[in-house]
């Protein structure tokens, strides 16, 4: 057996050394739990930070590092090998901006380990832990990127399985992205947990789920409406001394309405939270994606700030102005489209940056909503186009979308000559509220007469 490396990190000050032939260098000690550890690294190839979780030394034995295949594993270990190889495939197969994304998986030291994505910011435990339970529109935010992560994931037929405050990182701008997907498995493999195994965090854990009946992405909804509770109230549904006198309660006892402990939380979250915490898995919503549309079409009564309310009131004008979205995300740009034409509007959807410079001239879209990360060319060299076309078209109204959440973008967006900037994630109420504010600003709304 290889021996243990010494001078892995065992605190946030850690000596620095390379792993993975030189590719990784491990900086410090992030945190541990019953998983594995978590380690702040850099991938010296492609200079950008990362993290790098170290399963435990007896998760699975793996034959001279290849992992690229369930008969790599050694004698004795097949079970905990097929476990654990089928996990890192199926969260690398996940790419989407409210999941962390998985870079790579290597094996050293007679240890598995998971390169990726590091997040800035802290988690969602630490984050209610610290400032107490989310304003309305921050739970919103949180519902809905999260319903949109496990929609993504399921939609791939994988399941997480231990949804939790610990599991949602937050990062600048409110970013949540889902992580560790340790105890997932793939939908239709055979079962590689032991048959007594409670998989799942006591306060989290779907009925079904704790009393070791199969399990689907419903599941997964039962423990998103234990973390909304939480974060709307700052309690967990169910509490008691011991884990399974929680657990009991997941399976009997009816939860209360959150609005019972937060007076000024609306009905409507409290039918939303209460649903998913039904303890028949047929009667909460059937998927992640009728959670999403019932939250647009239910609109949880969430004041919007003045400008927002102003600008929703605001008419658009007699005729139906156009919009060209640029979004390279198609599930994003797919769901922009439905709220812009649900608006009224006429929209064009382009997935890269030179076509939509090649149909934006001929369309002569009212407004453009123009992604900043895009093929073909960015979003800052469209918008430099855009601003270099001849009268009228150069005054043409620019929202730009990002995930950044870093203040020099806002300030370039800008001065490049953008007329808004919005951050992902955002509310459909959100984004037509800008989009109307900038066309009323251009004159092509409200009546207002072109310039």
């Amino acid at each position: 057996m290889t021996a243990e490396r010494p001078g892995w990190p065992s605190h946030s000050s850690g000596a620095l050394f390379t792993v993975a032939g030189g590719r990784y260098a491990v900086e410090a000690r992030l945190g541990a739990g019953a998983g594995g550890e978590v380690f702040a690294g850099r991938d010296t190839l492609l200079e950008r930070p990362v993290a790098i979780k170290r399963l435990p030394p007896d998760a699975v034995a793996l034959s001279s590092g290849d992992v690229s295949g369930v008969s790599s594993a050694s004698p004795g270990s097949g079970e905990a090998a097929a476990r654990l190889l089928a996990e890192a495939r199926a969260i690398a197969r996940l790419a989407h901006p409210n999941i962390v994304t998985v870079h790579d998986v290597f094996q050293e030291d007679g240890r598995l380990h998971l390169v990726l994505e590091r997040v800035p910011g802290q988690t969602l435990r630490q984050q209610l832990d610290s400032d107490g339970p989310l304003s309305l529109s921050a739970l919103e935010a949180l519902a809905r990127q999260l319903a949109a992560a496990l929609a993504h994931a399921h939609r791939q037929g994988v399941i997480h399985r231990d949804l939790k405050p610990e599991n949602v990182l937050i990062a600048p701008g409110g970013v949540a992205k889902l992580v560790d997907f340790g105890i997932a498995r793939v939908v239709g493999a055979a079962r590689l947990t032991n048959a007594d195994e409670a998989v799942g965090t006591p306060a989290y854990v779907a009925p079904e789920q704790a009393s070791g009946a199969p399990v689907d992405g419903r599941a997964d909804l039962y423990a998103l409406g234990c973390v909304l509770y939480e974060a709307a109230t700052g309690h967990p549904p169910f509490e008691a001394e011991t884990p399974l006198l929680v657990i009991s309660q997941h399976l009997y006892a009816t939860p209360a309405a959150p609005s019972g402990r937060r007076p000024d939380l609306p009905p409507a979250w409290d039918a939303l939270i209460l649903r998913l915490l039904a303890k028949q898995p047929e009667d909460r919503f059937s998927s992640a994606e009728a959670l999403l549309e019932a939250l647009d079409e239910r609109q949880p009564p969430i004041a919007p700030t003045a400008p927002e309310a102003e600008a929703a009131a605001a008419p658009v004008g007699p005729e139906t102005q156009r919009i060209l979205v640029v979004e390279d995300e198609r599930d994003l740009a797919e769901v922009v489209e439905f709220v812009l034409k649900r608006g009224g509007y006429e929209t064009l959807v382009a997935h890269d940056g030179l076509l939509a410079w090649e149909r934006l001239v001929p369309e002569c879209p009212d407004l453009v909503v123009l992604d900043i990360d895009l093929p073909g060319l960015d979003g800052f060299e469209v918008l430099r186009r855009i601003r270099a076309l001849p009268a009228p078209q150069c005054t043409t109204p620019v929202i730009m979308l990002t995930a950044r959440s870093d203040e020099a973008s806002t300030v370039k967006a800008l001065d490049a000559g953008a007329d808004d900037y919005i951050a992902k994630p955002f509310s459909p109420r959100q984004l037509l509220a800008r989009i109307r504010t900038a066309l009323r600003h251009a004159g092509k709304a409200g009546g207002a007469t072109s310039a």
